[in-house]
């Protein structure tokens, strides 16, 4: 998690990287919720199908005031 905080108009931006189960379909113009706050999905999610740990990997980005 990276979070950079602007002190002149009080908002904070924030990006995640997010696991999702190999099931899930995210697509770039997609919100996530997660901890209560929503993200937009940066790009386009990479998708790991290959041995035991498949799954679904999307950078997400959100702005809080």
């Amino acid at each position: 998690m990276y979070e950079d905080r602007d002190p002149s108009n009080e908002t904070a931006s924030t990006m995640l990287t997010a696991y999702l189960p190999v099931s899930a379909e995210p697509d770039s113009a997609d919100r996530v919720l997660y901890n209560g706050a929503w993200y937009e999905v940066l790009g386009e999610p990479a998708r790991w199908d290959k041995g035991r740990l498949r799954h679904v990997k999307v950078r997400l980005w959100g702005v809080t005031h």
